[in-house]
């Protein structure tokens, strides 16, 4: 019984910080957008529009991933998951995080580059 106590507290402990993080994240998108002037540039780019686009982008992604989510049950340690919203969101989750993962090293691969894209000229 002393087991399924500390289990059920680890899992609240997960809850609360998985929704102290979705707060913050919307916080910071709210802050985020909403006190862009509008006059600063990022590359010729306005830095307002560039936060809109990311933001887009990244619920383009969430979307997109969520539809290739796999809806298989799948048999864990013998016991049958066949919830289909949640086993679309972790697919999403680990489809997204591999789609950042590959274009964060496109980026910092592009960076390497800067010097030698400078040479050149």
């Amino acid at each position: 019984m002393e087991e399924f106590a500390f289990v059920e507290i680890i899992l609240w402990l997960i809850y609360i910080v998985l929704g102290l993080a979705l707060l913050t994240v919307v916080w910071s998108l709210y802050r985020g957008l909403k006190n862009r002037s509008g006059e600063g540039f990022v590359n010729g780019i306005r830095s307002s529009l560039l936060a809109w686009i990311v933001t887009g982008l990244l619920i383009a992604c969430l979307v997109v991933t969520w539809l290739c989510g796999s809806t298989q049950p799948m048999i864990i340690n013998g016991e049958v998951y066949d919830d289909k919203m949640w086993l679309r969101l972790s697919d999403m989750f680990v489809y997204t995080i591999i789609v950042m993962i590959v274009i964060a090293v496109l980026a910092v691969l592009f960076g390497f580059t800067r010097y030698y894209r400078k040479r050149k000229r």
